[in-house]
């Protein structure tokens, strides 16, 4: 089951030898939310500022936004990404513990359901 308001974006670029693109990318993986609602002050009226830094704080809170590189080339990248999307999706989380039986029982290896 996916809790409501889970989204996830996979967003892919070309790998690219420019050095002012991966660093615009580097820049985007560690951006604090609090940088993004002082430049949000910038560019929008001051009536905003009061909200910019409330989302700003509620997305850090309760940890709303991650950014993570995938190169598609690379398997362990693409297990990160994999556990990211199913951490945030919760993958899993309603499957039944299976414990292992006890050996007084003459279970052995076998696990209950």
């Amino acid at each position: 089951m996916v809790p409501d308001g889970t989204h996830a974006t996979c967003s892919t670029h070309q790998h690219t030898q420019h050095t002012h693109r991966q660093e615009a990318l580097d820049k985007l993986l560690q951006l604090d939310a609090s940088e993004v609602a002082m430049s949000l002050d910038n560019t929008m009226g001051v009536q905003f500022t009061k909200l910019n830094h409330e989302l700003a704080d509620l997305v850090d809170r309760y940890n709303l936004v991650q950014f993570t590189k995938l190169n598609i080339l690379d398997e362990e990248s693409i297990g990160n990404v994999l556990a990211q999307v199913d951490m945030a999706m919760q993958y899993g989380e309603d499957t039944e513990v299976q414990i292992p039986r006890d050996a007084e029982e003459g279970g052995g290896e076998e696990l209950d359901n």
